[in-house]
C-alpha cells in the first residue's frame, strides 16, 4: 500500500487505460453514461467501479460484434437508473477529503510563490486571495468533474438541481467581487515559521488523503 499513490488514483487510471481500448461507437455510448451517473451524490469509488464493469461488458461486446447498447438490454438512462437505485452509497466525506486537499494545497503552493516573488520577506502571511483560491479552486474541481457536466447527458430536468447549481454560480460571483474589494494579509507573522506549518498541513493532507482512499478501497471488489 502506497502513501504517494492511492487505490482511487490506480482504478481511474486503471479505466482511462481501458478507454483507449474501446471502439468510438460504444465510447460514445458509454461517455453519456459515465457524464449522467457522475451527475449524482455518489460514492466516488463506487462510482469508478461501476465505470470498470462498464467498460469490461462494452469490450466485451466489441470483441463479440454487438451493439454494446444491445448488451445492456435497456435503454442506456433506465439502465444507469437502476444502478443509481441498487445501492450506491452516497459518501460526502469523500468530497470533504478532496476539498480539504484541495484547498490547502493551493494555499500553500500560492503562498510559497508570492513569499518566494516577494524575496522571503520575514514579516509576511497568508493573503486573502491565496484562501480564496483554494477555495475556488477546489469548487471548481467538483462542479467539473462532479456535478455541472452530468446536465447535460439525456436530457437531464431536475429544475431543483439546476437552480441550485446557478445559484451557487451566483454566491461564487459574490464572493469574488467581496475578495477583490477587501485584500490584505488573514494571518500575518513570520514567513519561514508560516511556511513551515503549511507544509506540515500540506503533507498531513496529501499522505491522509491517500491513507484514506486506500482504507475507502477495502469495501469493494474492485481489483
Amino acid at each position: 500500500m502506497s502513501l504517494f499513490y492511492n487505490n482511487y488514483q490506480r482504478l481511474v487510471q486503471e479505466n482511462n487505460d481501458a478507454i483507449a481500448k474501446i471502439s468510438g461507437e460504444s465510447w460514445s455510448t458509454l461517455c453519456k453514461m459515465f457524464e449522467y451517473m457522475r451527475f449524482y451524490n455518489i460514492s466516488l469509488f463506487e462510482l469508478e467501479v461501476l465505470k470498470k464493469d462498464l467498460l469490461g461488458a462494452a469490450r466485451e461486446a466489441d470483441m463479440e460484434g454487438i451493439d454494446f447498447r444491445d448488451k445492456l438490454g435497456m435503454p442506456e438512462k433506465e439502465f444507469c437508473d437502476s444502478l443509481v437505485r441498487d445501492g450506491i452509497e452516497h459518501i460526502w466525506q469523500e468530497r470533504i477529503v478532496l476539498a480539504v486537499r484541495n484547498v490547502v494545497l493551493i494555499i500553500f503552493a500560492y503562498y510559497t510563490f508570492m513569499w518566494l516573488l516577494d524575496g522571503i520577506p520575514m514579516d509576511y502571511g497568508i493573503r486573502t486571495e491565496a484562501l480564496f483560491f483554494g477555495t475556488v479552486g477546489a469548487f471548481l474541481n467538483y462542479i467539473t468533474n462532479h456535478g455541472i457536466r452530468g446536465f447535460g447527458a439525456y436530457r437531464l430536468s431536475d429544475k431543483g438541481k439546476r437552480r441550485a447549481s446557478i445559484g451557487v454560480f451566483i454566491v461564487w460571483g459574490i464572493a469574488i467581487t467581496a475578495v477583490i474589494m477587501k485584500a490584505g494579509f488573514i494571518i500575518r507573522g513570520n514567513g519561514a515559521v508560516i511556511f513551515l506549518i503549511l507544509f506540515v498541513l500540506s503533507a498531513a493532507t496529501f499522505f491522509g488523503n491517500n491513507i484514506y482512499w486506500n482504507k475507502r478501497s477495502e469495501k469493494y471488489d474492485w481489483k
